[in-house]
């Protein structure tokens, strides 16, 4: 469930993750299409990515093959400095490499982790 602030914990992995969007008000809708679901999108630690598939003797490609993602997402994950995804793109890597969600996941910027 998310706070007021759009963060909150995956219900299936318990990792940080922020709502993108809302659903969208009935009297927004169109009638003949329901209404969008929530998104739930996890902030990725792209270098822990990298380092656990390169402990598996994977190459890119064939994490992405293995995991049903294509080449260019999981590149972006372990390329750029603040990497987000679906949970859904989080868990099919996740059950790729055998790892729990949260070892992949880190708390963003101004989310309420701890301060030093």
């Amino acid at each position: 469930m998310a706070d007021r602030d759009g963060e909150g914990r995956c219900q299936a992995c318990g990792a940080a993750v922020s709502t993108a969007g809302s659903p969208v008000p009935p009297s927004v809708a169109a009638p003949d299409r329901p209404e969008r679901a929530t998104r739930w999108i996890a902030a990725v630690d792209g270098q822990r990515l990298r380092q656990v598939r390169r402990q598996r003797g994977l190459s890119i490609e064939k994490l992405a093959d293995q995991a049903g993602l294509s080449l260019a997402t999981v590149g972006r994950l372990e390329r750029d400095p603040h990497p987000r995804c679906r949970g859904r793109t989080l868990a099919r890597l996740c059950a790729a490499l055998g790892e729990a969600p949260a070892s992949f996941t880190r708390v963003a910027p101004g989310s309420g982790g701890t301060s030093g």
